[in-house]
């Protein structure tokens, strides 16, 4: 049994016990792996094969959980952005990893984004 197997299958064998935990809201293994399974759909549906560099950028949140579990499943290599960094910045750190997409949250919808090679237009 490889990491990625050993990762999935202690998140579905935690099932109700809880993963994250705030002030405002509580998610259980089992609603993160939903979570994770739903947003591994809409990747999926944009054609992104394993092992592509998909760079996420999402608050320290349950949103980052369910971006690195999606991309876990899909066994693609994560690259996370830290949420409120300047253009700058993100321009150095996506050039120096070279992802192919660029995963966000808006208002509570995932937006996949394909990087071209002018990456100062992608951010």
């Amino acid at each position: 049994m490889n990491l990625r197997d050993k990762i999935l299958n202690g998140v579905k064998n935690a099932g109700d016990r809880t993963a994250f935990v705030t002030e405002h809201e509580s998610v259980s293994y089992k609603e993160l792996l939903i979570m994770a399974e739903s947003l591994v759909q809409f990747i999926k549906s944009k054609n992104i094969k394993p092992a592509s560099y998909l760079c996420i950028e999402v608050s320290r949140n349950k949103d980052f959980l369910v971006g690195l579990l999606a991309s876990i499943i899909l066994q693609l290599v994560l690259v996370p952005l830290k949420y409120g960094l300047n253009k700058g910045e993100k321009v150095g750190l996506i050039n120096t990893s070279t992802p192919e997409h660029i995963l966000t949250k808006e208002e509570d919808q995932w937006v996949l984004s394909k990087t071209t090679h002018n990456v100062a237009n992608d951010v």
